[in-house]
């Protein structure tokens, strides 16, 4: 296959970026390869582009508890490689994180130790911004030494090689060692409308609800009590309610009767038509920066309101959102300041 870029989208969050790096190379031919997430491939094939080839290669799911089983993880692993990249040269490769993705990582290791004059670019969009707030892991810490057993495991099934150094994002691609050039990327650009996805009804007063299944099980009991209670009040008031779940998680089952509509999980959250909505809330959703940054709707966090499992979680989380939304995401202390912001969206 005479293919000369491939650009490997490993999240939701890149997608973006590749679209602008294949505008970048309109005169090119360019492989768009989506590894893990099934809902971006989906998304990407429903909007028919025609200039490029798409393609997805699968999570492989190791079971850690049982050792013998990752032989045939290696087995279907290099398999998987052969199958994929075995008769294709490309002049340039770009990939977006060298965090968790021991798939991503394991075709950059295979593509540089052919050594065929390939360019190899880590594209960092997130990456270094994300590293500030996370914490380092103790290395005499029991959670070191169980992310060393993690390390290990994915260096026998890659023959990449891999350190653990924070706590959230504790797989980590050693790119370093390789011949690949790190692009850590200052201009951040925006969906074009022919991309956009829009709701179909003619409704009034709507607020977009970004919701995992993760989210719910970070928050405790009583604050799972208190997010329905504010789904409810909002249903009360006489808002229409759309929710966006997370793009291979979905959404939170039991809230689903609570909406009126659900955005179809393939789609990601910079995708969305924001002009469709007069709100946005999430608890902690990294979904919330895009709209908060690049649209004129208010975007609600509800992370202060709500009382998490561990306290380091919502640390975390709240430098994120402030840090990565340039502290435009509007954050209540209290259930009261929530209630306001709520009412000038009734009166405007």
């Amino acid at each position: 296959m005479n293919l000369e870029i491939l650009i490997i989208v490993q999240a939701s969050a890149d997608l973006r970026y590749a679209f602008d790096l294949i505008n970048r190379n309109k005169s090119r031919k360019v492989h768009l390869l989506i590894v893990n997430v099934e809902s971006i491939f989906k998304f990407v094939k429903s909007l028919d582009i025609q200039q490029i080839h798409v393609s997805y290669i699968k999570e492989i799911e190791v079971n850690f508890k049982k050792p013998l089983s990752l032989i045939r993880v290696k087995r279907e692993l290099k398999s998987l490689l052969s199958e994929n990249f075995s008769n294709i040269r490309y002049q340039k490769v770009y990939f977006f994180s060298r965090f968790h993705d021991w798939i991503t990582s394991a075709i950059i290791n295979r593509i540089s130790l052919e050594n065929n004059g390939t360019e190899l670019v880590y594209y960092d969009h997130y990456d270094t911004s994300s590293v500030i707030n996370d914490s380092k892991l103790k290395s005499l810490s029991l959670e070191n030494l169980r992310n060393q057993y993690f390390i290990q495991v994915f260096r026998f099934l890659t023959g990449v090689r891999m350190v653990s150094r924070y706590r959230k994002r504790f797989i980590e691609f050693n790119y370093w060692d390789y011949e690949i050039k790190k692009i850590e990327v200052k201009n951040h650009p925006i969906v074009v409308e022919q991309f956009k996805y829009c709701i179909k009804d003619r409704k009034c007063n709507r607020i977009l609800f970004m919701l995992s299944p993760s989210e719910e099980e970070m928050i405790d009991a009583k604050s799972y009590v208190s997010l329905v209670s504010i789904i409810e009040m909002l249903n009360d008031l006489g808002f229409s309610l759309y929710i966006k779940g997370h793009p291979r998680l979905g959404i939170p089952t039991k809230l689903k009767k609570y909406f009126s509509e659900t955005i179809p999980n393939y789609v990601p959250s910079e995708f969305l038509n924001y002009n469709n909505y007069q709100l946005i809330i999430g608890i902690m959703s990294s979904g919330l920066v895009y709209p908060a940054m690049h649209s004129n709707i208010k975007v609600i966090a509800l992370i202060e309101l709500l009382e998490f499992n561990k306290k380091e979680d919502q640390h975390f989380f709240m430098s994120f959102l402030k840090e990565h939304s340039k502290n435009s995401i509007l954050i209540p202390e209290s259930i009261e300041k929530f209630n306001e912001l709520i009412n000038n969206v009734n009166n405007t």
